[in-house]
Parts: C-alpha cells; sequence; structure tokens
C-alpha cells in the first residue's frame, strides 16, 4: 500500500529525522486493528517510490478539543504532545496544513506515526495542486 505526503513540509521532516505523525482524513484498512504495517511513500501519484517506513494509525483526533483517542488509553491524549514530530512549530499550523487537503469542516482526523526505513534516491519531486 501507498502513502502520500502531498505537503512538502511534512515529508521533508521525515525524510530527515525519520519519524513524523501525520494526520489523515481516512482510517486506513491495513491499520484499522492497530498494526503496524509496511507501506511506501511517495509525494503524489503517478510519482516514484520515495521511501518504505512503517506507519502505525495511533488514534481518532477531536480537532476541536485537540485531543486524541488512542487504542490502548481510557484517557484521550492532548495533539501537542504529538506535534514535535509533526513537522510543524505549532498545533494551529498543523491543523490547518490538514485542513488545506481534508477540507476546511473537517473535526476529526486519525493520527498516524511515520517511522523511515529506506529512502530511494536523492530528489524527490512534490505535487503541485
Amino acid at each position: 500500500m501507498v502513502m502520500y505526503f502531498k505537503n512538502e513540509t511534512v515529508l521533508n521532516f521525515l525524510l530527515e529525522n525519520g519519524i513524523v505523525y501525520t494526520l489523515r482524513k481516512h482510517l486506513r484498512e491495513k491499520n484499522k486493528d492497530g498494526r503496524t504495517v509496511v507501506d511506501w511513500i511517495t509525494s503524489c501519484r503517478g510519482c516514484k517510490k520515495v521511501a518504505t517506513a512503517l506507519v502505525t494509525w495511533i488514534g481518532l483526533v477531536d480537532l476541536e478539543s485537540q485531543k486524541v483517542f488512542t487504542l490502548d488509553d481510557s484517557e484521550p491524549k492532548p495533539l501537542e504532545d504529538f506535534v514535535k514530530f509533526s513537522g510543524f512549530d505549532c498545533i494551529e499550523d498543523w491543523i490547518d496544513a490538514y485542513r488545506t487537503l481534508a477540507g476546511r469542516k473537517a473535526k476529526t482526523a486519525y493520527l498516524y506515526k511515520v517511522v523511515l526505513m529506506k529512502i530511494y534516491g536523492s530528489k524527490v519531486r512534490t505535487c503541485r495542486s
């Protein structure tokens, strides 16, 4: 399965730091029971493989309260706990970037942890809308 990183900031953060937390509009079928899966990473449909990574679903995010409802905790965690490895300086920028792709009225997101395994090539072609 493939995971697209259409936001250049997030993709570059992953490639430079080896880990990123990313907000997604949909629950990925392969991850729905909490499994970690190996996926390949690219910037857009039709682009070459950029990397291979381990992808783990962390939980459902309520964007209004900025709480993460994880699979293994009874208490929600603050989204603030994950922003350091999101590629953004603050939650507001992170949520704004997510809503640019998912829709301005989005109220929830799925949080994933992506850990880099291998990078392919040295140049990354990014999508331009």
